[in-house]
């Protein structure tokens, strides 16, 4: 082979791109995965929160209708 021609098997500047891109996107993904845990965690946060609402609220009407002749 020239020693003055481009290796033909080297990695050209699009393979370069193509690993940052790759990159990117895995941390992209990643990223969209701990917002998706973080929603979930939080609607979980929210139905117990309703529920623990609704328990204190038959509690308390238990408590009045008890107190109430």
């Amino acid at each position: 082979m020239d020693p003055t021609e481009a290796d033909p098997w080297a990695p050209s500047e699009a393979d370069a791109v193509a690993a940052v891109g790759a990159a990117v996107l895995d941390v992209v993904v990643v990223a969209l995965a701990v917002v998706g845990v973080a929603i979930v965690a939080a609607a979980a946060a929210a139905a117990a929160a309703a529920a623990a609402v609704v328990v204190v609220a038959v509690g308390v009407e238990a408590v009045v209708a008890a107190a109430v002749p």
